[in-house]
């Protein structure tokens, strides 16, 4: 075999959403997330349909940016998807919420419910810091990355390289998360979230978010309230 890897951006390319990322090679193809752009128009929603056989589809979490498109991959491939337990679950729930969402709008979409049961038929579990055997010495370990339930960044060993690929990450403790892993090593090669990569970004403090939670919790109790008075 060759030691030839090619990477194609397929979707999430200089725009928020439809994250996609073919890794092909003389190993495998694997596929880095399969999300669907909720905040453009039809024309630009789904990412590039892979131009070969995808063997595995490798989910970081379970937002739509990140895995809308899946049961479209699953359906087309029949390809092995690995993640978290938390990430297939979600990832279930949000294809089936769609569907619903869709009968409401009257919008088209390129899957239907027998395709969301693949999410479910073709898993298989993934958990931190647990190194998987996948097809041709090809291997792939899943890490914290802190960014929501499941969430995980992904080291792909293939042809003699790492490719360390991110997702969304987040690097501070909230009440219900860990941060993500400080202890990774990344990679030859390492494909990384940048959405609140600029210098102006800043994340507001838990205390004000905190705080902007329980205010808004607070004004729709007022809210309804008074519309049960009414």
């Amino acid at each position: 075999m060759s030691d030839k890897i090619e990477i194609t951006f397929l979707g999430g390319a200089k725009e928020v959403g439809r994250s996609s990322i073919l890794i092909a090679s003389d190993s495998g193809n694997f596929l880095l997330d399969a999300g669907v752009n909720l905040g453009g128009g039809l024309e630009n929603k789904y990412p590039i349909d892979p131009p070969v056989d995808v063997d595995y589809l490798l989910l970081s979490h379970a937002h739509l940016d990140h895995t809308g498109y899946a049961p479209v991959i699953l359906k087309k491939f029949n390809s092995k998807l690995i993640a978290t337990p938390p990430t297939q679950d979600i990832t279930e729930i949000l294809a089936a919420d769609s569907i619903k969402i869709s009968k409401e709008t009257g919008e088209a979409l390129p899957f239907n419910m027998n395709d969301i049961m693949l999410i479910r038929k073709n898993s298989y579990d993934a958990y931190n810091r647990v190194r998987i055997k996948l097809k041709n010495e090809v291997t792939v370990t899943f890490y914290n990355s802190g960014h929501i339930l499941g969430s995980s960044m992904v080291e792909l060993n293939i042809q003699g390289k790492t490719v360390f690929y991110t997702g969304d990450l987040s690097t501070r403790h909230t009440r219900t998360l860990e941060m993500a892993d400080p202890t990774v090593q990344g990679g030859d090669i390492v494909i990384t979230e940048s959405t609140y990569g600029a210098p102006e970004d800043r994340h507001p403090s838990s205390q004000k978010t905190d705080k902007e939670f329980i205010d808004n919790i607070n004004k729709t109790i007022k809210i309804v309230k008074v519309s049960s008075k009414t």
